[in-house]
């Protein structure tokens, strides 16, 4: 069972979802042996609530890329990723292999993960973890990773600014292939759209967009796009060759 990032808020408006959540995660882990959480990037927005969900669900298979985030005493969640990264993380490069993540042995296969980036020899990517050490800049070191399910592959950039992406696709251009659905980087907010070469290579079937301020989102193709704003909770159930999307 992977949950990746995660925002548990308390309130009363539309995005305060934790108890639902929470309660969903243990209905699963219920039924699920294995459990993992991966961080794409250390952004309050993608960490929100993680006390509380290491409360309900011990968080012991971490993922994270290697980084120097400082300490924010007045952030409760960003102090338990950072005791979660510097006690719990198998830190994220390109290339990784784990059981069973996306490693197989005789009691059971891999999930399918595959992380594509960081390089962390990367240049431009090394000047980025230097500005997170100053607490700045956090959405350009976010990871890529596909995950593979059945014959469907998703994609994740976190919130990667399309700068930063094109970094990404002229070092991996050669090794990338085309993916079913890609979540649009930063929530689908323009100024994270996808390079035009990278799009063309990754040639996604669905776009997820998701929840951002409508003025700033950027749209893309509308007849691949699925709107978080409109759809609400997404499943996608996979099939051998077909993948059933419901939305709320």
């Amino acid at each position: 069972f992977t949950i990746i990032d995660c925002y548990l808020k308390d309130g009363e408006d539309a995005s305060c979802r934790k108890d639902y959540i929470l309660k969903e995660i243990k209905r699963i882990r219920d039924v699920k042996t294995i459990t993992r959480f991966i961080s794409t990037h250390p952004h309050n927005d993608h960490f929100l609530g993680i006390e509380d969900l290491d409360k309900q669900a011990k968080i012991i298979n971490f993922y994270a890329v290697a980084n120097e985030l400082p300490e924010n005493p007045a952030d409760v969640s960003q102090t338990k990723y950072i005791e979660l990264r510097d006690n719990e993380n198998f830190p994220i490069k390109q290339g990784i292999t784990r059981k069973w993540i996306n490693e197989g042995d005789d009691v059971r296969g891999g999930s399918g993960i595959r992380f594509l980036w960081p390089d962390i020899t990367n240049k431009e990517y090394l000047e980025a973890l230097k500005k997170v050490k100053e607490g700045t800049n956090q959405n350009d070191i976010s990871c890529v990773f596909t995950y593979n399910v059945g014959k469907a592959k998703y994609m994740w950039m976190g919130d990667m600014e399309t700068d930063m992406q094109n970094v990404f696709f002229e070092s991996e251009k050669d090794r990338l292939h085309s993916v079913e659905v890609l979540f649009h980087p930063h929530h689908g907010r323009k100024s994270s759209a996808p390079p035009k070469a990278l799009l063309e290579k990754l040639d996604p079937k669905i776009i997820v967009i998701g929840n951002a301020p409508a003025d700033d989102l950027n749209y893309d193709d509308p007849d691949k796009t699925i709107t978080q704003n409109k759809a609400g909770d997404i499943v996608f159930v996979n099939e051998e060759n077909i993948i059933h999307i419901y939305t709320q």
